[in-house]
């Protein structure tokens, strides 16, 4: 059992200086928290380096090493370092491996840094030959797949379990964590024992001279067979990798049109987004060009304060000049009445009689004193009309108003900008799960290579089976010509020798009917194994099984033996769980195993089940994730007591993140 107790990283990826994450001694789950972009898959690629010495992509491409060497520490003149420190059987070790930069280099290829690795055992520095061995013996770098994987190696067994599907690569890899290897290898074993018998029972057949003539054809036939062989081993590499590399071609293209659709959305709030942005741009220069009269609005305050005082001092002038033009009409009035209508006669105006006494008291009023229009209260009347109509042509504007709706306008568009950027980033979060972040020329040449692949495939395919032809017809040929040398036989010496290299045979094909039934028991374990994990975590009652097939792909069956069709992403992805946790419980080798962004497809309800059997995977788990992927109070209420710890990473800058 291998167990990770402890991860010093230095100067890689974002990390700058070092970093450290210890790890629990106790068996369960530790989660390492962050958000995308802060470096969760580069502490997975970091162990990975520490491991093995090689760093893949996200496409399972190998990587150049110094592309990870942290850039401020590349601008420092800084090293890169990991330090990942082991239990493995009872022992404790320390694996190393850092970069020194080659002076008057600039740091940024391989080919400018001195590759150091070493093991200690204890307190002791091991040879690099027990330091290879410990290495291939703890994790196989082989079966990394099952033990550091994302969504990106998930998304490898998801093609490898769609119906119909042939993935080499997957399969073997499969087949190497189950330890058939080993098998295998004594099989290649056994074909070189049984070679050298066949190789003495050529060579009697040949000095013989009844039989030399059919010994050595059979000889030749034989080492064409081997070179066949060799050829078709060849072809079986690389039709895994065509395989392999179109099945992530037929996943590209099945969400091309997601990827496509997700793409048009992000556009147009790019568009929006954009589109306000100017408006605000436009709001701004407004306030600035209306800001620098801010001023007229004070002084339009003192001159409106100033046309309201003068409009009512001259409201109260009026009043008093018309006062004074009534009691003058008025008294004009009165004197006519006095001068032209004699006592006794009627008023002109109201009819009443005018007697003495309406005459006299006419008189009176008359002899008052009559009211004057001042000369200054006729000038100051004057003076004001002037002076309100100056007032008033004043050209004085108040843009207050203007800049407030400026102001609540630019409020609004910020407002909508923030509620468009948030659904880009979700479209956005989207197309990542989708996994075909491509620029629109790749995808368009995804066809033809898809096109290619398929071809390629299909000649792979054709030379192999041609290959197996050519075999078995030599192989009929060299039992006819063996035949024909048994029945022609005239020595002791061809009849041992035929008679050895038959009991090999026959112990040859014992061995091979023994791997296959030991092969068909694995698949049949590991079927058992899946199902019960998956039965365990699916919500749908109905699935009730899974189905293994030659390629270790596997089908949901429901309670009536029915395989479901068409079944969900998220479905696969618990299937493809189930498979790897099933791989686990029946490997041989035993040890960490670290997830990165495995559940982002799947439903809450998955989710928190895969979550509660996390640690039935293995004795010590790390699941790399962040808050958007998983909840944290649902991945503590589903752990429990198996959550030994939670890490967080945090971002300083752009190449600083700090493990906290």
């Amino acid at each position: 059992m291998l167990r990770f107790k402890k991860l010093e990283i230095t100067n890689f990826g974002p990390y700058q200086s070092t970093q450290v994450v210890d790890f629990p001694s106790d068996d369960g789950v530790v989660i390492i928290w962050g958000f995308n972009g802060f470096g969760k898959t580069t502490i997975m690629r970091a162990i990975r380096y520490a491991l093995w010495g090689n760093i893949v992509d996200e496409h399972g491409y190998d990587d150049t090493i110094a592309s990870y060497v942290n850039y401020e520490a590349v601008e420092r003149g800084e090293n890169m370092s990991v330090v990942l420190y082991l239990e493995y059987d009872g022992s404790e070790y320390i694996l190393t491996r850092s970069l020194e930069r080659r002076k008057g280099t600039p740091g940024t290829s391989d080919a400018d840094y001195a590759f150091e690795v070493f093991l200690q055992k204890g307190s002791d520095i091991v040879s690099p030959t027990e330091r290879d061995h410990f290495l291939k013996s703890a994790i196989p770098e082989g079966i990394s797949r099952f033990y550091l994987f994302d969504g990106e190696v998930l998304q490898q067994y998801e093609n490898l379990l769609k119906s119909g599907n042939d993935n080499t690569l997957i399969k073997d890899s499969i087949e190497d964590i189950l330890g058939l290897p080993i098998l295998e290898n004594s099989k290649d074993n056994m074909s070189i024992i049984r070679k050298e018998y066949s190789d003495a029972f050529n060579k009697v057949t040949t000095s013989d001279s009844r039989t030399k003539q059919a010994g050595e054809k059979i000889a030749k036939l034989e080492e064409k067979n081997e070179e066949i062989n060799k050829s078709v081993e060849g072809l079986k590499k690389e039709l895994g990798k065509a395989v392999e590399e179109l099945g992530v071609v037929d996943t590209q293209l099945e969400n091309t049109e997601s990827y496509r659709n997700i793409t048009s959305e992000i556009k147009s709030c790019e568009k929006m987004i954009s589109d306000w942005e100017e408006s605000v741009e436009k709001e701004i220069d407004t306030i600035r060009d209306k800001l620098d009269g801010l001023w007229e609005a004070n002084l339009k305050a003192v001159v409106d304060e100033q046309i309201n005082r003068k409009e009512k001092e001259k409201s109260d002038l009026s009043s008093t000049i018309s006062e004074i033009a009534e009691d003058k009409i008025i008294r004009g009035i009165l004197s006519k009445i006095v001068t032209e209508h004699p006592s006794g006669c009627n008023c002109p105006i109201c009819n009443a009689v005018i007697d003495d006494n309406a005459i006299s008291h006419i008189k009176e009023m008359l002899n008052s004193k009559a009211l004057q229009i001042d000369s200054d209260v006729q000038k100051r009347y004057s003076q004001l009309e002037a002076e309100i109509v100056i007032l008033k042509s004043l050209k004085i504007e108040d843009h207050t108003e203007i800049l407030k709706l400026s102001i609540n306008t630019i409020e609004r568009l910020k407002t909508k900008i923030q509620l468009k950027n948030l659904e880009k980033e979700r479209w956005e979060k989207e197309r990542r799960k989708i996994g075909l972040d491509s620029d629109e020329q790749t995808i368009e040449g995804l066809i033809p290579k898809h096109d290619i692949l398929t071809e390629l495939i299909k000649t792979y395919r054709d030379g192999i089976n041609d290959a197996q032809r050519e075999i078995d017809e030599n192989k009929k040929a060299i039992e006819k010509l063996r035949n024909q040398i048994k029945k022609n036989q005239s020595n002791t010496a061809l009849e041992v020798a035929q008679n050895e290299l038959e009991r090999c045979q026959d112990i040859c094909d014992l061995f091979d009917e023994a791997i296959e039934k030991f092969k068909l028991d694995l698949k049949n374990n590991v079927q058992r194994d899946a199902t019960e994990y998956f039965t365990s975590v699916a919500h749908n009652t109905d699935y009730k099984q899974l189905s293994i097939n030659e390629e270790y792909g596997l089908e949901i069956l429901t309670s009536n033996g029915v395989k479901v069709p068409h079944r969900s992403s998220g479905y696969v992805q618990v299937v493809a769980i189930s498979l790897i946790a099933a791989l686990h419980k029946n490997a041989p080798i035993s040890g960490p195993i670290v997830m990165d962004s495995t559940f982002q497809r799947i439903d809450p309800r998955h989710k928190s089940n895969i979550l509660s059997s996390l640690p039935s995977l293995g004795r010590q788990v790390i699941v790399l994730a962040y808050p958007e992927e998983i909840q944290e109070t649902v991945a503590r209420n589903a752990l429990k007591g198996k959550l030994r710890k939670e890490v967080t990473l945090e971002q300083i800058s752009s190449f600083n993140t700090i493990i906290k």
